[in-house]
């Protein structure tokens, strides 16, 4: 759902609210109309979570990205390294001949 929604649900309930104070529901639409308020913000209560949990995502997203990266780039240092005592070794073997 968007704002636009969330501000319409909003306003749907202020409307049931102020229509309940006033009298205007009969006493056995009390029930109809109570559940319908309370599904509306039940909506709205659960979007406001899934546009939380999305907001968390690109977080963890990018948090795994540089974790890769950080692996990536440990992983050419060990191979740079790997590669600098073999020309070492095999210089040393070229020498004591």
């Amino acid at each position: 759902m968007t704002e636009v929604h969330n501000d319409i649900i909003d306003s749907v309930v202020h409307i049931i609210d102020t229509c309940a104070e006033r009298g205007a529901f009969k006493g056995k639409e009390l029930q109809g109309v109570g559940n319908i308020r309370t599904a509306l913000q039940e909506l709205k209560r659960r979007d406001l979570e899934n546009q939380q949990e999305q907001q968390i995502d690109p977080v963890a997203q990018a948090i795994e990205i540089a974790r890769v990266e950080a692996d990536k780039v440990r992983m050419s240092e060990k191979k740079k390294t790997s590669t600098r005592s073999r020309k070492t070794t095999e210089e040393d073997e070229g020498d004591s001949f």
